[in-house]
């Protein structure tokens, strides 16, 4: 959670964004939806660092591949997680400062993004390696803390926003947060010993007729069609999905202001719907990863993609209903 939850605090900020940069004395003005498109940049860019980890994972187990290492890769990971904490606290603090929208994106979206996909992939990549027979389920709990940020960063920017300067002051003193909390707990990475496995369990010999499971190089991967596939697969998810998180409240105060609603209580209404949908989001990665483990990640997969659609035909054909946008977000977050 802690290194990866200020990534959903900026949503928040989307709206009182918009509105400052338009009022006197902000520092620089942009056009409606602006900061939406930052955040989305943030989103892609975010996606681009999990991408440099996952690199990154490959690249540790090619080393010890390579050289029989017994002692694992821990030091590597805490290295990335500390690398990418740095980026996420220094983009977040730079950005505080920022005088016009360009700037805002470059230190906010692509350094702090970046930042965020890196340090977002080490806590998952080794809490994989001490639960071989539950990975799904452990990745999902890893993750809960990401879902469940929402909840708790949400009220805390609406305080600092309102009582510690504003948007810009906000933005610095998470950096500062962020950049703390992530270099300390990055010291607490620890791969387990090589050929470690829980007490009583082995691996499952392979069904009849299954195919083999095979552990490639980073090289070999790279020509097998079915990695681009995967890759292509996980980013369409990934976008799709936080994509929908960044502009979840000005959609929303939209279908609520085509409801007949008062804005002031659909500013309310937005806003009391951050823990539901931040319980979705953080409950939904350990029910799924625990369907990975029970259905395969291809079946989940389709399980995932089938709601998003869902979602997505709720929200365009009940663009004026309150409850079938809440039903539509609670899915796709």
């Amino acid at each position: 959670g802690p290194f990866i939850t200020g990534q959903f605090s900026i949503r928040y900020y989307n709206v009182p964004l918009n509105n400052q940069s338009g009022s006197p004395g902000a520092r620089f003005k942009v056009e409606k939806g602006g900061f939406e498109r930052i955040t989305f940049l943030n989103d892609s860019t975010v996606r681009f660092g999990n991408v440099n980890n996952s690199s990154l994972d490959l690249n540790i187990s090619d080393i010890e591949r390579l050289t029989f290492k017994k002692k694992g890769s821990t030091g590597l990971w805490i290295t990335a997680g500390i690398v990418g904490g740095a980026l996420v606290g220094i983009g977040w603090i730079a950005a505080s400062f920022s005088s016009s929208p360009l700037i805002l994106a470059v230190l906010y979206g692509i350094i702090g993004g970046v930042g965020v996909g890196i340090a977002y992939g080490c806590p998952i990549a080794v809490s994989a390696q001490w639960f071989p027979d539950k990975r799904g389920l452990a990745v999902g709990l890893t993750v809960l803390g990401f879902g469940f940020s929402a909840a708790l960063i949400a009220p805390i920017s609406d305080l600092l926003v309102a009582d510690y300067g504003g948007v810009m002051s906000a933005l610095k003193i998470f950096g500062i947060a962020f950049f703390i909390i992530t270099v300390v707990l990055s010291q607490m990475l620890k791969v387990p010993p090589a050929g470690w496995c829980p007490a009583g369990w082995t691996a499952p010999a392979p069904k009849p007729g299954a195919t083999a499971t095979v552990d490639f190089m980073r090289s070999e991967m790279q020509r097998n069609p079915s990695f681009y596939g995967l890759w292509l697969c996980y980013t369409i998810g990934s976008l799709a999905g936080l994509t929908a998180i960044g502009i979840a409240k000005p959609v929303g105060l939209e279908v609520a202001a085509g409801a007949g609603m008062a804005a002031v209580a659909a500013g309310a209404l937005m806003t009391s719907l951050t823990l539901p949908f931040a319980l979705f989001n953080g409950l939904g990665r350990p029910i799924f990863g625990t369907l990975t483990d029970k259905l395969t990640p291809r079946n989940t997969a389709m399980v995932t993609y089938v709601l998003i659609i869902i979602a997505c035909l709720l929200l365009y054909t009940n663009y004026t209903s309150v409850t079938m946008y809440t039903i539509a977000f609670a899915l796709l977050w």
